[in-house]
């Protein structure tokens, strides 16, 4: 086998080789070592004859060897693909290497040019380049840097951020485009809080915890060799609300009563709340906190609200269930218990303060006989008819949702005799003559009667009907008497006015009717009987 040269490559193959089948070969090596030109180079003659003693073929290898590398040291960049290296050479090269190993992507050829891509850093280094052939070697020392590529191109595909601040977990790395080894990345300006820049590739990571408007960052990317920038624009909006929560619902309020506040848990900043529907009457939802308070004035059935908390960058809802129940009756009380009625009187009726609304009312016990409890209101009423003793009863308002009591006395007392009165005043009486008895009429239970003096002698008063009777003894002018009825629980008088008249005579009668007289003679008295 030949090189491009028309050499043979080795000279095994120049030993080896044979021409048939038009010659012989006769093979005469003459090695004369050193003599020939006295330079220390070694010359191989290989003469082949054949049959006509014609020379066929003379191969000669001048193995005078020499390698040169004019331009060392060479300083190379990572990465990018170098122009082949070729030294001078003299004489026949079979074989080229280098110790140490060339870096990591050069080659080094048979003819001792030097080609690849250096794929790794290396300060400068000395390579022995050796050159031989079969009789001798020559080396020649160079000197190789390979030095980082400086940075170039840098680019973000697209150079306007827009990040939400408080974001967990943050945004994955955003790598931008570039050329060549990152040693070191810097912002002309500190990026926002929690945001960082990748020494080594400036990629764009973290989650930022503040927020901006948009600004500008020139961000370079450097190494020892050189930089590159480029501009980014970074805006940091407030994080929409998350994560809104109602503890408690469905909420079961109370008509009338003052709720306490609900207040919502979440995370973010909410700028806005509100319903989908409106709350119950009387309750309000806090603009900026979603706090739910106030007295709700109406009832309502169980309905569902859509509670949404918002700011600029987004919202989040929540949905809750309110009931409003009426509220049991509370506070429940009579002015002017012990009550203390009359049999037989009307009382007054009894309406009690009550707060809420009453749909029952009862007694543990039954009121006095002809007394009654409404059954909305509670108001006692009617006219008792039986006596009492001081008596508890307990009285309860209620509704479906509750109930209230209190206790109150009742006693019902005997009702003072009233209107008293005599007819036939005033009485003329005759002394003598028993009275026809006079009868009061009069309301109520007596059961003392009396006269303020003295009734005229032979008559006198019942003590518990106040009926006057009798016979009157004794003549008298007219006279005034103050008759007085009365019980336990009072009296009532009248005036009434009584003479006593002398009885006007009777019954006279002479006794020897007919008389029979004799003139001149003095009579026998008669005396007539009279009353």
């Amino acid at each position: 086998m030949k090189n491009k040269k028309g050499q043979f490559k080795k000279s095994k193959e120049l030993l080896d080789r044979k021409i048939f089948p038009n010659f012989f070969i006769f093979i005469i090596l003459l090695t004369l070592g050193g003599c020939i030109g006295g330079n220390g180079s070694t010359s191989f003659k290989g003469i082949l004859f054949g049959p006509t003693n014609n020379l066929l073929q003379s191969a000669s290898i001048n193995d005078s060897v020499s390698v040169n590398y004019s331009l060392s040291p060479y300083v190379l960049t990572k990465d990018l693909p170098i122009d082949p290296i070729q030294p001078s050479i003299s004489g026949s090269i079979e074989q080229c290497s280098s110790n140490p190993t060339l870096p990591t992507g050069l080659v080094i050829s048979g003819t001792c040019t030097i080609t690849g891509t250096p794929t790794i850093n290396q300060p400068a280094t000395n390579y022995t380049i050796t050159a031989s052939n079969l009789s001798q070697s020559k080396s020649a020392t160079i000197v190789i840097t390979v030095n980082a590529n400086p940075p170039a191109a840098l680019n973000f595909a697209t150079p306007t951020f827009t990040f939400t601040a408080g974001a967990m977990p943050g945004f994955a790395p955003i790598v931008p485009n570039y050329t060549g080894t990152i040693t070191n990345c810097t912002s002309d300006i500190p990026l926002p809080t929690g945001l960082s820049l990748g020494t080594t590739n400036c990629s764009l990571s973290g989650s930022p915890s503040t927020t901006q408007g948009p600004t500008n960052y020139t961000i370079t990317a450097s190494n020892a060799f050189g930089s590159t920038s480029t501009i980014i624009t970074i805006t940091v909006n407030i994080a929409p609300p998350s994560a809104l929560n109602y503890a408690g619902s469905p909420f079961v309020f109370t008509q009338d009563a003052t709720i306490a506040a609900i207040h919502p848990t979440y995370t973010g900043t909410v700028t806005a709340c509100n319903s989908d529907i409106p709350l119950p009457a009387g309750l309000t939802l806090g603009t900026t906190t979603c706090v739910i308070s106030g007295t709700p004035n109406t009832i309502q059935p169980a309905t569902h609200y859509n509670i949404t908390a918002s700011n600029a960058s987004g919202s989040i809802s929540f949905p809750i269930t309110i009931t409003v129940n009426l509220a049991p009756p509370s506070a429940l009380s009579y002015a002017g218990t012990p009550f203390t009625f009359t049999q037989g009187a009307t009382i007054t009726t009894a309406t009690p303060s009550v707060t809420g609304t009453v749909t029952s009312c009862n007694s543990d016990i039954p009121l006095p006989a002809g007394l009654g409890i409404n059954g909305t209101t509670c108001a006692i009423s009617g006219t008792p008819t039986t006596t009492q003793s001081a008596t508890n009863y307990t009285i309860t308002a209620s509704n479906a949702y509750g109930s209230t009591n209190t206790t109150i006395s009742i006693r019902v007392n005997l009702a003072p005799p009233s209107a008293l009165s005599y007819a036939g005043t005033p009485f003329t009486f005759t002394q003598g003559a028993t009275i026809t008895t006079a009868t009061p009429s009069v309301t109520g239970t007596v059961t003392s009667c009396n006269s303020d003096i003295p009734l005229p002698a032979g008559l006198g008063i019942n003590g518990t009907t106040c009926a006057i009777s009798g016979t009157p003894t004794t003549t008298q002018s007219a006279t005034n008497y103050t008759i007085t009825a009365s019980n336990a629980y009072g009296s009532t008088n009248t005036t009434i006015s009584i003479r006593v008249n002398l009885a006007p005579p009777s019954a006279l009668s002479y006794a020897g009717t007919p008389f029979t007289f004799t003139q001149g003679a003095t009579i026998t008295t008669a005396t007539p009987s009279v009353t």
